[in-house]
């Protein structure tokens, strides 16, 4: 009886062990999954700020040309106007 009774303890204590094995190496894939999932997350973090500061360099640089513009256009208008002005006294010289 008490045999019987080792050996079905033996049984459950080795099945347990089983067990404990299976979920150890759940846990250790779970645990590597996680890791390479904060893995990618910290990447695509870095795409995105790297993505974000060529867009700002991107904006300003067109900021920039806009500005440029202006000024060019501006510059052009007042040497229109002195042109026209020049025309009109040539005209009544």
């Amino acid at each position: 009886m008490l045999d019987v009774k080792a050996e079905q303890l033996a049984r459950k204590c080795s099945e347990q062990q089983e067990e404990i094995l299976t979920l150890q190496e759940t846990l250790d894939d779970k645990e590597i999954e996680v890791k390479e999932l904060i893995q990618q997350h910290k990447q695509e973090r870095q795409d995105k700020d790297l993505l974000i500061r060529r867009l700002k360099r991107g904006s300003q640089v067109l900021e920039d040309n806009v500005t440029q513009l202006e000024n060019d256009y501006e510059k052009e208008v007042l040497e229109l106007k002195k042109k026209v002005v020049e025309l009109e006294n040539r005209k009544r010289n």
